[in-house]
């Protein structure tokens, strides 16, 4: 998975943070089937009141 991305407001309310992942480790070979999992996740970030 990559690190959770920044939270998409800064403030006043409640956004989203989101992070992915490929499968390649290891890739699929000798006629081996992609992932079918989830390759993204997402979460909720509560930020501080607007000034």
């Amino acid at each position: 998975w990559t690190v959770w991305t920044n939270c998409s407001m800064t403030c006043g309310g409640v956004g989203v943070q989101v992070r992915t992942r490929t499968c390649n480790s290891p890739a699929p070979a000798h006629g081996g089937q992609p992932c079918t999992e989830t390759l993204f996740d997402t979460k909720y970030c509560h930020t501080p009141e607007c000034p």
